[in-house]
């Protein structure tokens, strides 16, 4: 089953403004905002993140490479829920990015990696086997993917401030490996050491598919007559992304069982094999398909003052086979602009499964090039997070260059 999560490279400090390359990441629709960029282009477009639900970066400092008297154990398990502990790594780049009016398409590269590892694991290691007790691990699980994506993607307004959008992607898969079954049982008693197990895989090293988005979008400039209706000034964004049937991983197929069995009373007879039994057995896979998470992005963004603007982001996460909420993040963001050349973001948000999730971005205006910097922390600020997101962008024409006439808090002055 294919995993996703809220690691994405940069878009611009309010994803819920911007139009071009980072518009069609949030929202095809948004390509066609009445203020939009010329010819732009992406030179670096990157981001990198890593978080589990169980440790903070202060507590792997702490007990890296030390001792660890009992005080430190019942720390770190104290740490681990009920469920396990879970690892997750995604990285994202573009290697090409490129936007005209309503007009846009990349090329990027994604990878990720998950792990579910038992709680009984854990404690096996940390606190060695226990007589008579049993332990497990059952719903272990593992799975990595790298996948290749082009897309293009075009909006067209309907009206002054009404706009649609699609995009379509080419997905070729180049590598997946996945745990398709766990099982394994560890027990020791006075008499006797036991301990069984079944783990099977599959991987495969190329594979392809296609993904559409679509997505709607409304605006309603601020007028210049303060009196004028209350609802002026807001910018709402629907988008439905990576609407597909799937991956079909055809090349590289291979799939595998180990089944082992120990049943001995020392360690004499374990070293020489005896009473230990184990069958492998590897054949050429079967073509098989993987799932896209269908990704939901829903943004309300409103403008305050000539120099701060806002947005409300709620971006659930749809298995579609089965249908299930798989993951889900609501936020705020805030995005000041210090300068006409220096735009600053916060976002303060929700996420389904790690908690609370706070991020700065920031962005440097210098003619034509505009660089984005950020980062998110994740459960936590700074050592006391149990993740981290890094961002980092160059673009060539995403912004045009403002007169002060112009309104500084747009993401893209009026050409």
């Amino acid at each position: 089953m294919a995993g996703v999560w809220f690691v994405t490279i940069t878009t611009l400090v309010n994803p819920v403004l911007s139009s071009g390359p980072e518009g069609m990441q949030f929202n095809p629709a948004q390509l066609a905002y009445s203020e939009r960029p010329g010819f732009c282009c992406k030179i670096l477009d990157v981001g990198l993140g890593f978080d589990n639900n169980s440790f903070t970066f202060s507590q792997y400092n702490r007990y890296t490479g030390a001792y660890l008297d009992d005080q430190a154990k019942a720390d770190i398990l104290g740490s681990i829920p009920r469920s396990g502990v879970n690892l997750r790594l995604a990285g994202a780049g573009r290697a090409a990015e490129f936007g005209y009016q309503t007009f846009a398409a990349n090329i990027q590269t994604t990878c990720r990696a998950e792990v579910d590892i038992p709680r009984d694991v854990f404690e096996l290691l940390l606190s060695g086997n226990k007589l008579d007790r049993q332990y497990s691990a059952r719903g272990a699980r593992a799975e990595a993917e790298v996948l290749f994506r082009s897309g293009v993607g075009a909006g067209t307004a309907v009206g002054r401030d009404f706009a649609l959008g699609m995009a379509v992607h080419y997905l070729r898969g180049l590598f997946r490996a996945e745990l398709t079954e766990c099982e394994v049982q560890f027990l020791t008693t006075n008499e006797k050491l036991f301990t069984n197990g079944r783990v099977g895989y599959r991987m495969a090293t190329g594979g392809s598919g296609i993904s559409f988005d679509a997505g709607v979008a409304w605006w309603s400039d601020r007028p210049e007559d303060p009196n004028d209706r209350w609802w002026k000034g807001w910018w709402l964004s629907l988008a439905c992304l990576d609407i597909s049937p799937g991956i079909l991983w055809t090349d590289g197929t291979e799939q595998g069982v180990l089944c082992f069995r120990l049943d001995s009373a020392n360690a004499y007879e374990i070293s020489r094999g005896e009473r230990f039994s184990h069958r492998e057995e590897l054949v050429a896979g079967e073509p098989f398909k993987t799932m896209v998470p269908m990704r939901v992005n829903l943004g309300l963004g409103s403008r305050l003052k000539e120099w701060l603007n806002n947005a409300l982001l709620v971006q659930p996460v749809l298995d579609v086979s089965p249908f299930a909420l798989r993951e889900f993040r609501c936020g705020v963001l805030s995005e000041l602009w210090l300068r006409e050349w220096l735009p600053i973001g916060c976002e303060v948000a929700y996420q389904k499964g790690r908690g609370a999730v706070i991020g700065v971005d920031g962005a440097l205006i210098m003619g034509k090039l505009t660089f984005v910097l950020g980062m998110s922390d994740v459960t936590g600020l700074f050592l006391a997070a149990k993740g981290a997101e890094l961002r980092l962008s160059i673009a060539y024409g995403a912004f045009n260059e403002r007169k002060k006439k112009e309104r500084p808090f747009y993401m893209h002055a009026s050409e």
